[in-house]
């Protein structure tokens, strides 16, 4: 009986994929770079694994040639492989950039190389992965964008080249599910929210939704589909979030913010403070470090806030009835792991020295 070789088994969609197969009934050869948690993943499914570096086409080739001889050959090749990127191009390093490359669309251009070769005679499948990023705009996500986009573009001429040879290449394109690697996303209650809000369907992906799609391309009887993107990201690339959600959400001040010459952000944050006392700390126009306590709600996408601004002036003295414009800092600290960055622009009218009033909307895209 032929398998599904599945690379990049140990991860979340992965191995999520791996047990439905094997639930209904398919052989399949678990592949990673991690030995122990393939040996793991092995017993539960008493499945063959095979430990490879996908990063090197030739040991990948010859982990796979041994295996499919021994197993039967295989009718299907998945590439669940992946990274998250989430830096803005200037802050992006070269080696960054070719680490997302590399692990994103060279080791799908080497599933893809080792899987044509291997199916040319009784053709098969093979399912790559690119983002919802890949399709729509979405801020800091360049690197992971273009290796994403490259993958697609790789699927779709792919697919015209392997036809003949009844060889399928499809794409499966997820918005942010709840993985082991968007865990510094999901994990936190409030940048979750805001995270489910930039989805039409208002709420985040399940792993074993993604592998259902992709147990559903493997399937041979779906046999009449090859060239396609399919969106499993509840509407993320292609529909317009709703725009008016009123939520209250609170702030306290980010860790990253004490370092010195810090210009980070609230992090805003559910930690059960009451409404009147949501205080956040950040630095504003000219070095201003205000420290906010009042009222805070999400509309839509934007960040609100109004109460009273306490400020440390450096070389700066409001006047009575001064109407002051600040700029703020990114919204979200570095400790989140580059979660987007926003601007704030809004207005406060000087009471005193130190203590203004004012409304803050922020750009949270």
């Amino acid at each position: 009986m032929s398998a599904i070789a599945i690379l990049g088994a140990t991860g979340t969609i992965g191995s999520s994929l791996a047990r439905r197969l094997v639930r209904d009934g398919q052989s399949v050869l678990l592949v990673g770079r991690n030995a122990e948690k393939l040996r793991l993943l092995s017993l539960e499914l008493a499945q063959p694994f095979a430990r490879v570096d996908p990063s090197s086409s030739q040991q990948l080739e010859e982990s796979l040639g041994e295996a499919g001889e021994s197993s039967g050959g295989f009718h299907a090749f998945v590439n669940c492989i992946g990274s998250l990127l989430l830096k803005p191009a200037h802050l992006t390093t070269d080696e960054d950039f070719r680490q997302v490359v590399e692990t994103n669309l060279f080791t799908a251009f080497a599933t893809l190389r080792v899987g044509s070769k291997m199916l040319r005679e009784r053709g098969g499948a093979i399912v790559l992965f690119a983002s919802a990023a890949a399709e729509i705009g979405i801020q800091n996500h360049e690197a992971i964008a273009a290796a994403k986009a490259g993958v697609i573009g790789l699927a779709r001429s792919a697919a015209a080249t392997y036809a003949p040879q009844n060889i399928r290449v499809n794409v499966v394109s997820p918005g942010l599910i709840r993985t082991e690697l968007t865990r510094p996303i999901w994990d936190n209650p409030a940048i979750a929210t805001a995270s489910a809000k930039l989805h039409a369907l208002g709420r985040l992906g399940e792993p074993d939704k993604v592998a259902s799609l992709v147990s559903w391309l493997l399937d041979s009887e779906n046999d009449w589909i090859t060239g396609q993107v399919i969106g499993i990201d509840g509407g993320l690339g292609h529909v317009l979030a709703r725009r008016w959600d009123l939520r209250w959400a609170h702030t306290v001040v980010s860790k990253s913010l004490l370092r010195r010459g810090s210009q980070q952000g609230p992090s805003p944050t559910t930690h059960g403070l009451p409404a009147w006392f949501a205080p956040s700390l950040w630095r504003g126009w000219r070095g201003v470090w205000c420290l906010n306590f009042g009222h805070h709600w999400w509309l839509a996408e934007y960040w609100f806030s109004a109460g009273c601004f306490i400020s440390w002036n450096y070389g700066l003295r409001d006047r009575l009835g001064t109407v002051r414009y600040q700029l703020g800092s990114p919204l979200f600290s570095e400790s989140l792991r580059g979660w987007p960055y926003g601007r704030s622009r809004g207005s406060s009218l000087s009471l005193i020295n130190a203590v203004s009033i004012g409304v803050w909307p922020a750009w949270l895209r």
